[in-house]
């Protein structure tokens, strides 16, 4: 069984990084961002997980997953033309990826089909079809953290 450390939920747009450029790095967005890469840090993930919606750069109208998952050995990107920022190639857990995307299939969710509960409730749901479990824990003035565990082959 592997733990969730850490879950973040990131705004995004291909211009960010333009506004940095253009703002210096006191900027708001420079801040936040920078926040989130040192909270990245602090967790020391093993693995991430990211859920994107892809801006219709693999996919068209007819076929636009809510929810994709890329199997490969590594991804590039940014493939959106942001041109202040620099293109990584991007090692990929292929064993993992192609174990999510199987999983999620057989548990009878639809990669391709965007229905109602796409918050909390379908979180645990889509961990819970995977045999995964999901926790929240909130206390007054020290926020709220999301936390799950999602079964992984050989662990």
């Amino acid at each position: 069984m592997a733990n969730i450390v850490a879950g973040f939920g990131v705004p995004h747009t291909p211009v960010f990084p333009f506004f940095v450029k253009r703002d210096g790095p006191e900027s708001e967005t420079a801040k936040l961002f920078a926040a989130q890469k040192e909270q990245l840090a602090a967790v020391r993930p093993d693995v991430i997980v990211m859920f994107d919606t892809d801006h219709l750069n693999t996919f068209f109208l007819d076929n636009l997953p809510i929810f994709a998952v890329g199997v490969d050995k590594e991804f590039t990107g940014p493939n959106d033309e942001p041109r202040e920022m620099p293109v990584y190639k991007i090692p990929s857990a292929l064993d993992l990826a192609a174990h999510i995307r199987r999983n999620s299939i057989e548990a009878g969710f639809d990669t391709a089909l965007a229905r109602s509960g796409t918050g909390l409730q379908g979180m645990a749901d889509r961990l819970a079809a995977l045999g995964g479990t999901l926790h929240l824990r909130s206390r007054p003035g020290q926020g709220t953290t999301v936390s799950g565990r999602l079964p992984v082959p050989g662990s």
